[in-house]
């Protein structure tokens, strides 16, 4: 059975692949969105929330007047139970039906409370033969496992089995960018961040390999819902959040947006402290807090960096060196100094405290200098608290031949050494790929450990400080968590 829009087709096979078409019968619905077999007859969804019953390949109910409607907006999944039918749809509600007259005879609100949704409308329905649990899987990416009694009228308290970021946009992308790692703290050591274009910020745990918070960014400090996007009609700009850093201590976590601001949230219950809208004039690509936590960086493809006091969110340098959008940012492990890449391929560095920009002027090596005093270009790659930049002396092994500078996305070196003594360094690219290195890496096309799983471009790559890999994917909206078995 194969059901669509105008489609209704009952296939058998007999040497060769036949099919019937349906015979509708003056049914004003024709959009057929799901399809479920019981008792003899086939029960198909519509896109404005219709049950159709069939005989055969002839649709026997003509009951089209808007009362009959189970689920407005559309029926999107059908399952059997028992001598029942359950049905779900953008309305946000599972009904239990009678499939003899269509009618229902028990609600499930997955809006309510109890299941905490990000985005309840429903989208999937299956049961378990063996004990009768009722699964539900809805728009947000989540996935309800819950017992159900209909003699009894009563439902179990449903137990959230998957979460992930989802696609809520449907005129623009819907893409994960954001990921970084909570700083070691007791038994949530193992924990990281993730951020994305759906509007939420979540935290999970690399143990346990489950989401344990969740927020909403689709919200002003007050709680009300933050205003549509004028032109698409869909989730603003301001909750778009394209990266995210927790500070060395962490106490704060800083989020990114496309609408060109960044907000500080107190991981302590994750409250909301502050949002800054200003001077940038384009949306935020990368955030940093100095190793030190008294700063913040913030990368703009309005072609700046701009730092700012921790303490007081108030500006403190504008780093306006870059001819294009700025990509990636590295502190150095004194606080004092910033690298940075951006969209024309350059590797700048900057004094934080003045906000000049460094070139490197070559000196004697008898000038007596103080290790203090020299130049950050000459610093060893051990001298960075971070290796993001994916264009550095110790990444220029992750570039293969014919990469034309904007294929790899971003790069990560791992927090413990591998037992021979090296890091490692993996890398994200526009090819699905997550590519592990050995650190430093500084042979063109040198060798790597090829990980497949993305099925679109790879956006961020962290090491955890458990010692597992997590890449982001960007069309996919995935989270991948690779265990390093070294």
């Amino acid at each position: 059975m194969t059901v669509g829009v105008k489609h209704y087709k009952l296939w058998t096979f007999d040497k060769t692949l036949t099919a019937k078409r349906g015979i509708w019968a003056g049914q004003a619905d024709q959009n057929l969105t799901c399809v479920a077999f019981h008792g003899g007859n086939t029960f198909t969804g519509t896109g404005k929330g219709m049950l159709l019953k069939w005989k055969g390949n002839h649709a026997v109910n003509q009951k089209t007047s808007g009362k009959h409607i189970l689920h407005p907006g559309g029926l999107d999944a059908i399952s059997v139970y028992g001598d029942f039918l359950l049905t779900g749809g953008k309305d946000k509600k599972v009904l239990v039906i009678n499939p003899e007259n269509l009618e229902p005879v028990m609600e499930i609100d997955v809006s309510s409370a109890g299941f905490g949704s990000i985005s309840p409308e429903v989208r999937a329905l299956d049961t378990s033969p063996d004990d009768g649990r009722l699964i539900i899987g809805t728009f947000g990416s989540e996935i309800y496992e819950l017992s159900l009694n209909v003699a009894g009228a009563k439902t179990g308290h449903p137990n959230q089995l998957v979460s992930g970021h989802f696609s809520p946009k449907m005129r623009d992308t819907n893409e994960v960018w954001g990921l970084c790692n909570m700083p070691t703290s007791g038994n949530e050591g193992d924990r990281y961040v993730t951020v994305s274009d759906d509007g939420t910020l979540r935290v999970w745990s690399a143990t346990t390999r489950q989401q344990v918070v969740l927020i909403n960014l689709n919200v002003h400090k007050d709680g009300a819902p933050l205003p549509l996007d004028k032109t698409t009609k869909e989730i603003s700009p301001a909750a778009q959040a394209r990266c995210v850093d927790v500070s060395a201590d962490g106490s704060l976590c800083a989020v990114g947006f496309r609408s060109g601001q960044f907000r500080v949230y107190k991981t302590a219950g994750w409250r909301f402290q502050k949002a800054q809208k200003s001077p940038m004039k384009d949306w935020i690509e990368d955030l940093k807090f100095s190793p030190d936590g008294s700063m913040l960086a913030v990368s703009c493809h309005d072609n700046n960096v701009y730092v700012f006091s921790t303490r007081t969110l108030e500006l403190h340098q504008t780093l306006s060196g870059s001819s294009s959008y700025v990509q990636h940012i590295d502190w150095c492990v004194n606080s004092r100094f910033l690298r940075t890449n951006d969209g024309s391929h350059e590797l700048l560095h900057y004094n934080a405290k003045t906000g000049g920009q460094i070139v490197h002027q070559p000196r004697m090596k008898n000038a007596g200098r103080r290790p203090e005093d020299r130049d950050c270009t000459e610093y060893a790659e051990s001298e960075w608290h971070t290796a993001t930049c994916t264009l550095t002396w110790a990444t220029q092994g992750i570039w293969s031949h014919g990469m034309d500078g904007s294929d790899i996305n971003h790069c990560d070196r791992s927090i413990e050494p591998h037992p021979d003594g090296y890091k490692l360094l993996a890398s994200g690219d526009d090819f699905g790929q997550v590519k592990i290195f050995r650190y430093p890496s500084m042979n063109l096309a040198s060798e790597a450990v090829v990980c497949r799983g993305h099925s679109s471009h790879v956006t961020k790559v962290k090491f955890t400080n458990s010692g597992y890999l997590v890449s982001t994917g960007g069309n996919d909206a995935a989270v991948i968590q690779w265990k390093l078995d070294v």
